[in-house]
């Protein structure tokens, strides 16, 4: 990939569903770690909630249901680890040691 390409590419995951969302059983440290490793600029996590969606067989009545009750207290509770890993992030952007 030419140099000039790769410099002006966007390094982002903006559609990440996590263990908060019925459809996925991933942990959000091990996605945004994830995310560090492959050198993402920046990450959207976009976990389910749509109250309209009709039961399901498999997953009942919390079908694409976000847990809100324990969601919004762990996303503060993980703010500080989040936060250095967004510095942690821009530090390697900008090469500052």
């Amino acid at each position: 990939m030419p140099k000039r390409l790769k410099e002006t590419m966007i390094r982002s995951d903006f559609h990440m569903h996590t263990a908060f969302s019925t459809d996925s059983e991933e942990a959000v440290e091990s996605m945004l770690n994830r995310a560090v490793e492959r050198g993402l600029y920046s990450v959207c996590i976009t976990d389910h909630m749509d109250a309209d969606y009709p039961p399901d067989d498999e997953m009942g009545e919390s079908a694409f249901r976000l847990d809100t009750e324990n969601y919004f207290p762990f996303l503060l509770k993980k703010k500080k680890l989040v936060l250095q890993q967004i510095l942690d992030i821009l530090l390697k952007i900008f090469s500052i040691d």
